[in-house]
């Protein structure tokens, strides 16, 4: 909504500390759409989007978003190792990072969003979908009319 961040821009980081494969194979067609939409679209400008803890099976999910990220976005990306932040500090100040990532800002919480049982109960509803392939079998559907 301001303005402000489509000149200026922002600044992504995505921290992949307990990312499970399962993960990635479901919201692979989410990535795909998701990445082309976001780039097309997006009035904002992205200066850099850095990825720290990298499972090693992120690698799968990278390849299958790269090819449909331009080269211009694809060179945005910065990819840190795990063990070593020092390299994400060159690129974003400890005073701004939250205490968990070595930084001296306030501790990093969703809770505005919603709480940890709210995102839990929805990805719980979300996997139960995707074990049922979207569709809600004979069994329960005849389970939930009596």
């Amino acid at each position: 909504d301001n303005p402000v961040n489509q000149v200026t821009g922002f600044v992504v980081l995505l921290d992949l500390k307990g990312l499970r494969i399962q993960q990635i194979i479901a919201m692979s067609k989410w990535m795909l759409f998701g990445t082309v939409a976001l780039q097309r679209a997006c009035p904002c400008f992205m200066k850099a989007f850095h990825v720290i803890n990298i499972p090693s099976f992120y690698k799968i999910g990278w390849k299958i978003v790269k090819p449909l990220i331009s080269e211009k976005i694809r060179k945005r990306f910065i990819f840190h190792k795990s063990q070593d932040l020092n390299s994400l500090y060159e690129h974003l100040p400890p005073d701004i990072l939250p205490p968990e990532l070595g930084g001296k800002l306030g501790p990093f919480t969703n809770d505005h969003w919603a709480s940890d049982s709210q995102i839990d109960a929805l990805e719980k509803k979300y996997y139960d979908q995707l074990n049922t392939n979207g569709i809600i079998s004979k069994r329960k559907k005849a389970a939930a009319s009596r």
